[in-house]
């Protein structure tokens, strides 16, 4: 689980984010970026499917998938990060639907949970190396985490952010 939670396992991802940021910030080689940006996430896309399909396994503890795999997820998402930002029709109309906007509402708290809730329920559920079986691991870890999500909104972020205004 080390490659998937420590910081220190993470770093090509917050390395793109911040090469990202202050290639966009400094407003240089934008042009390059976007016209990158669509070969690389679609690129990225497939041989992430042809890497899942040719080892038989999603499970993020396979070397191939802690490896190859999160870096290709690096790639695509500061693609689709990049295309977002740029105006993209088609990303900015994706990154508008209601559907995206209520995840972007509650991604921090998502964020906090999915974790937890995954690892709750490999322990209840048992832990199998089954495409069929991962697949409803994440199916019922996403269902659970987004009504956790939903009730801290209500119960803890929301009473916070009303006192917003007493300390803006």
């Amino acid at each position: 689980i080390v490659p998937y939670v420590s910081t220190f396992g993470r770093l090509d991802a917050l390395a793109m984010g911040a090469l990202l940021a202050t290639l966009v910030r400094a407003g240089k080689n934008t042009s390059l970026l976007k016209k990158a940006a669509l070969p690389v996430l679609a690129i990225c896309a497939l041989s992430v499917l042809v890497l899942v399909f040719s080892i038989h396994s999603m499970d993020n503890l396979h070397p191939l998938i802690a490896t190859i795999g999160f870096a290709l997820n690096v790639y695509a998402f500061g693609a689709l990060l990049v295309l977002t930002i740029s105006g993209h029709p088609k990303f900015k109309t994706l990154m508008e639907n209601p559907v995206m906007i209520f995840f972007g509402k509650y991604s921090y708290s998502l964020y906090i949970f999915h974790v937890p809730v995954h690892f709750v329920l490999t322990q209840w559920m048992g832990q199998s190396k089954s495409t069929s079986h991962l697949i409803l691991l994440a199916l019922a870890s996403f269902a659970i985490s987004i009504l956790l999500a939903l009730m801290s909104m209500k119960v803890i972020e929301m009473p916070f952010l009303r006192l917003k205004r007493f300390f803006v």
